[in-house]
């Protein structure tokens, strides 16, 4: 290992768990956008009022000061200005910070309500670029500190949730109206249109065909609103290791909410652009050609090239989730597809005629991908398990026969493991949620929506002490290394009252 003072981030050097490559300098500066559900101690989420009430009492001066306290003097430098200032998305006040981003200045509303998207006011933090895994890490860490203990201070039993649909959402309601609450991650990489750049041009054009590919992989690692009603969707079978949650949906999120994604109702998806593209407008044109859409902006979209936010590519998909590291590892995987559309730009490596085919798949076949990590989740096996080759099979690690999920998204991370080595990021802590994603229950792997699907089963369908656990989770992620899945994993056999030796095949 290499000598740690000699690391790009200095404030992510001094850190004895971290790797070269979590402080290292990112190809493309990165940003995060997080949404919470202010909700009572049950999960119920509050009312217009009742945010408007709390909100006020969390926000003040002190705030600013707390938070430049805590401030590692590396990014402290950084930091030209924090204060106080009405939302550009609403009527609230939010924190603002303008900072040093590779020497321009960026400003950064880092604490805010969002209303203008689900008619519902949501708890908006959001990190301001970073140019290391590292630092994003600690700006998401020190925000979520902020508001968690903020909310511990005044003592109100108010809580934080980190969930993709609140559990006790109307499904009725959710099903007939074009959008309701919902809490998303919003990763912005700094991959922009240059007019002037034949090669800025192709970098975007491939990371925006290479993202296209990997979204349903991407949704299932990020999955998190399996309930509704107070209820998993569809039911448990006890003991069955196939299927153990027939018809339930892992992401509530990316089905039902209409308006502010791709309409999955309709099965709109990102469409393959044969000649790339150089404007927004050529964009929702093809769009629309290819999904008979009514879209008339890129922005409420899977993926949005052309995002407002620091003139950023917005990757809108992931739920809210309740751990750091798995956000990093989220954002690790998208900084490896975006170096590996750079090589691609650069001619470093040859585009291999089965990765051309896979790029220009067909979007009902990416479709009926996402539907399975939507609605099967890891377990279940697409129509089409492998997109970059035949060699799927000989990757796999789940006892079923056939590959499943998991083993899709195996295959993503095998086609990016040179970027991961690249980026020095391969024994990164932060990816450990992943890990456990593709291995975990036996190596069939078990994205965070199914995680608490198996709590909701070990707890005999109890959704209050579920709720709880969901509330601790969202309140341990002030701890960067933390995940619920792997600090606490489940046994899945156990979960479902089977015994060890039990085992079956698909």
């Amino acid at each position: 290992m290499s000598d740690k003072s000699r690391w790009y981030d200095k404030a992510g050097a001094k850190h004895a768990l971290t790797v070269e490559g979590d402080c290292s300098k990112l190809p493309f500066n990165h940003a995060l956008e997080m949404e919470y559900f202010l909700v009572t101690n049950r999960g119920k989420k509050l009312g217009h009022g009742a945010v408007e009430k709390i909100y006020g009492k969390m926000t003040d001066a002190e705030l600013a000061i707390k938070l430049q306290r805590r401030m590692p003097p590396e990014y402290r430098k950084k930091v030209l200005r924090i204060y106080w200032e009405q939302s550009k998305g609403s009527t609230y006040d939010a924190l603002k910070v303008d900072y040093d981003v590779r020497g321009k200045k960026v400003t950064n509303e880092l604490l805010s309500i969002d209303r203008n998207v689900v008619e519902w006011p949501v708890l908006e933090i959001a990190t301001p670029p970073a140019d290391s895994f590292y630092e994003l890490a600690w700006w998401t860490s020190a925000l979520i500190s902020l508001i968690v203990d903020r909310l511990e201070e005044i003592n109100l039993k108010v809580y934080a949730m980190a969930a993709g649909s609140n559990p006790y959402e109307d499904l009725q309601e959710a099903m007939r109206g074009e959008s309701f609450p919902t809490c998303g991650d919003h990763h912005h990489i700094g991959i922009l249109m240059d007019e002037n750049s034949k090669e800025q041009k192709a970098i975007l054009s491939n990371f925006y065909h290479l993202m296209r590919l990997f979204m349903p992989q991407t949704l299932m690692l990020s999955a998190n609103s399996p309930f509704i009603d107070g209820k998993i969707t569809g039911r448990i079978r006890y003991g069955d290791y196939d299927a153990p949650f027939p018809g339930s949906v892992r992401s509530l999120r990316i089905m039902h909410n209409k308006k502010h994604l791709c309409n999955f109702s309709s099965r709109e998806y990102m469409p393959y652009l044969q000649k790339g593209w150089e404007n927004p407008d050529e964009f929702i044109k093809e769009f629309k050609k290819q999904n008979n859409s009514y879209r008339t902006n890129t922005h409420f979209l899977d993926m949005d090239p052309w995002s407002p936010s620091n003139h950023t590519t917005e990757i809108r998909i992931s739920d809210s989730q309740p751990s750091v590291a798995r956000r990093i590892g989220i954002a690790m995987i998208i900084q490896a597809i975006a170096l590996k559309a750079k090589h691609m730009a650069e001619n470093r490596e040859r585009l291999d005629p089965a990765l051309k085919k896979a790029m220009r798949t067909k979007s009902a076949d990416l479709f009926a991908m996402k539907k399975v990590a939507v609605q099967g989740g890891n377990w279940f096996k697409p129509k089409r398990i492998s997109l970059l080759s035949r060699k799927s099979v000989k990757l796999k690690r789940s006892r079923f026969a056939d590959p499943i999920f998991s083993d899709a998204v195996l295959e993503m991370l095998n086609f990016l493991s040179p970027e991961f080595r690249e980026m020095k990021v391969i024994y990164s802590l932060f990816l450990n949620p992943i890990r456990e994603s593709v291995y975990a229950c036996e190596g069939n792997g078990s994205s965070l929506a199914q995680y608490w699907m198996m709590e909701y089963a070990r707890n005999g369908g109890n959704m209050e002490t579920v709720i709880k656990k969901m509330l601790i989770a969202t309140r341990n992620g002030r701890n960067m290394w933390y995940d619920p899945m792997v600090r606490n994993p489940i046994n899945c056999r156990e979960a479902l009252g089977g015994s060890k030796s039990a085992a079956g095949k698909r």
